[in-house]
Order: C-alpha cells, then sequence, then structure tokens
C-alpha cells in the first residue's frame, strides 16, 4: 500500500490541481443560495484522508446537492458562470429524476467539470435496491458550516466501495481511499459498517471491495478479515472481473454493464431490475437513446425488447457456462 500510494503522492501537478479544485468548490459554496452541498469523491478526501499534503489525484468536482428539488437553482448558478450540460437533454425533469445525477462542463481549462448529483448513490438499477440509503445518508451528514455538509464516513465508505465497484476497481486509487478510510475506523465504526452494508444490500459490493483490497496488499488491510465474503457464482463473476476488460471490446462492455445488476443483493430485487431494464418506461426509453420523441420511442419499443432480451440471454449463458469453468 505504501508503494501504491507514493505513486500517487510523488506527482506534484496533483497538489496544484487539487488546491485549483478546492477554490473552486470553495467558490459554488459560497454562492449557494437555497441548497446544500456535500463533497464526494476526491473532493470529500482531500479534506480528510489526503488534506496534509493533497496528494490526491482529482480531475474535476463531484458533489450532492439537496434537497433535490432546488437543484434547479445549482444548475442556473453553473449556466451563469459558463458551464454547459454534457448532454442537451440532461437537465429535463424526466431525464433528471431517472440519471439522478448531471455532468456540467467547464467554460474553461482554468474551472474543473461539475458533476451533480442529487441522490447520493445514482447507478438507476442498484439505487432501487438500497432501501433509504440515499435519504438516510442525507440525514447523518453532518452540517460544517453555511451550505457545506460531509458525510459520514461509514455512508462515505459504502459510497466510494459502490462507485469503485461498478467501473470494476479498475483504478487504484479508489482501493488506496477505501483501504485508508478503513484504516481510520475503530472497532464500533466498523460494527455500523457491517450493519449497513446488511441493512441497505451492500453486502455483494463489500465483498467485491475486499475481494480487490486483499489482491492490493492481502491481509495488511486493517480490518479487512471482518469485511463479508463473495459467495458462489457471484464470486466466480468477480475473480472474472480481476482480468484487464477492454471497454472497447462490446463483450467487455456489457459484462461491466452487467456487474451492476450482480451486484444487488436480494434476488427478487435483482429479477425486477432485470426485468425494468428490458421493459422501461417510455420515460427511461427517451433517457436511454438520449431522445425527446415520445412517438420515435414508442416505435422502438418493440426493438429495444428484442435487443435486451437477446443481449440478456447471451449474457447468462455466458455467465453460468464460462464462469463455471475457471
Amino acid at each position: 500500500m505504501e508503494n501504491s500510494s507514493k505513486q500517487i503522492s510523488d506527482n506534484p501537478i496533483n497538489a496544484i490541481k487539487a488546491m485549483m479544485i478546492l477554490n473552486a468548490f470553495k467558490s459554488l459554496c459560497e454562492k449557494a443560495n437555497g441548497y446544500n452541498l456535500v463533497p464526494l469523491k476526491g473532493v470529500s478526501l482531500l479534506s480528510t484522508i489526503y488534506s496534509e499534503r493533497l496528494d490526491r489525484e482529482v480531475s474535476d468536482i463531484d458533489l450532492l446537492v439537496f434537497p433535490r428539488e432546488k437543484a434547479d437553482k445549482l444548475f442556473q448558478q453553473l449556466i451563469e458562470d459558463g458551464y454547459k450540460t454534457e448532454f442537451p437533454m440532461a437537465l429535463q425533469k424526466d431525464a433528471l429524476n431517472s440519471k439522478l445525477k448531471a455532468s456540467m462542463l467547464s467554460p474553461s481549462s482554468t474551472l474543473p467539470n461539475v458533476d451533480v448529483h442529487i441522490a447520493l448513490v445514482t447507478k438507476k438499477f442498484f439505487s432501487r435496491s438500497i432501501g433509504t440509503f440515499n435519504d438516510d445518508a442525507i440525514e447523518r451528514a453532518t452540517h460544517i458550516n453555511g451550505a457545506l455538509y460531509k458525510l459520514d464516513p461509514i455512508d462515505e465508505w459504502l459510497f466510494l466501495a459502490q462507485h469503485a465497484a461498478f467501473h470494476l476497481f479498475t483504478n487504484v486509487k479508489w482501493l488506496i481511499d477505501l483501504e485508508l478510510l478503513l484504516r481510520g475506523f475503530d472497532e464500533k465504526q466498523v460494527d455500523s459498517l457491517l450493519e449497513r452494508s446488511r441493512q441497505y444490500g451492500f453486502d455483494r459490493v463489500v465483498g467485491a471491495a475486499k475481494h480487490h483490497l486483499a489482491r492490493l496488499n492481502g491481509d495488511n488491510v486493517k480490518w479487512i478479515n471482518r469485511l463479508p465474503e463473495t459467495k458462489g457464482l457471484f464470486a466466480k463473476y468477480v475473480r472474472h472481473c480481476d482480468r484487464p476488460l477492454n471497454t472497447k471490446n462490446k463483450w467487455h462492455k456489457i459484462l461491466i454493464d452487467y456487474f451492476e445488476f450482480m451486484c444487488i443483493d436480494s434476488l427478487p430485487k435483482r429479477i425486477k431490475a432485470f426485468a425494468s431494464l428490458i421493459f422501461p418506461s417510455i420515460g427511461k426509453m427517451k433517457n436511454i437513446y438520449r431522445s425527446t420523441s415520445t412517438i420515435l420511442m414508442c416505435l422502438m419499443y418493440p426493438i429495444h425488447i428484442l435487443v435486451m432480451s437477446l443481449i440478456s440471454l447471451i449474457f447468462a449463458c455466458y455467465y453460468l457456462t464460462g464462469f463455471l469453468r475457471r
């Protein structure tokens, strides 16, 4: 772990960019009017486990705005500052409520892009399987000053674990984040982490994180032996994803996309998520295909059902046969 951390910290550009991004986030907090902001990912970690050296690589600002009904005020402020949406329909109500976040592109190279979350966990299928976690995490957040709030460390760990999981832990910095946060936990916090993991449905995500933390630093990771194990076919699936994947390869892309479904703890919720993928609402169709035309989506609906059914069948065959041979 020391070697991995050193690889990140030896780059002085990281500290320079970190200061620039922290200043930009501070400016957003000062301009906040009628809404609150919670820093996420790198912006949050720069004020805690990386606060002394600012040596964590950060490229943009990730934040949660609440209450979500006031998010339009933040978007308006960003637009006034010169930011633009990544997609033309990103701020439309149906699209925003489906995707639960929107990326705002910076007007210049001196300002970072801003990813605005209106919910903490935004993966559309997984977020529906974790009960009241998003709302409860906001309730547990600590008020710092003004519009600024800070996530509870346990909620932050679970959030970072699911984010890393849905990117298949491809960046070592995400594992370092998780390890450093675990290192700062006491036994009572670990008990709470395990309790919330079971309560909200994060056990598969935490088990996948444990597997990759063990690959990175073995049993030297503090508290790793207390984290839940992956089991059965899901354990094979997690190990299968150890192999480097080419995200330009369409079959590997499908493997990555379907990992979200496999991380849902409850089998009934997993089946419901698959059904929602194959039979989405027209509003979700518009978000998937980035279209505003209801007529076009109605015409495409049977094609979507056929294509997604075939892809799901291929994935199921690959999952049941290919992984069992490993």
